[in-house]
């Protein structure tokens, strides 16, 4: 579990949730032949209510959208919507004041790659 700490940066998010996801895989998805969005819910389980930051949060929905690889439409959705509100409700680019250029770079790089810049 990610430590109770200032903030989580994009890195340790995409980190824990491979982590999360992997392990969960490993030892209740390929010998209960679980469906994939299982294994995602276990990692959307695992960090609710983990974060304490609102960027923190954009950032993990990013991370679950790559991580449900488009191969589930509603999951997809959910996060595209998601992060859609997230940005209405939010400035990003103040968000992303304070926060390591390398970390802030990677991180827009993705939302353009999603299409979501």
């Amino acid at each position: 579990m990610l430590e109770n700490k200032a903030r989580c940066t994009y890195s340790e998010i995409k980190a824990e949730a491979l982590a999360i996801y992997y392990d969960f895989s490993r030892d209740h998805g390929v010998e209960g032949r679980l469906p994939h969005e299982k294994i995602l819910a276990s990692v959307d389980y695992h960090f609710d209510g983990t974060f304490g930051w609102k960027l923190e949060e954009l950032m993990f929905l990013v991370v679950e959208l790559i991580l449900s690889g488009g191969w589930h439409q509603q999951i997809e959705e959910y996060c595209r919507k998601s992060i859609v509100d997230w940005r209405k409700n939010n400035d990003l680019e103040k968000s992303l004041n304070g926060i390591p250029k390398e970390e802030s770079n990677l991180f827009v790089n993705d939302l353009r790659i999603l299409k979501l810049l």
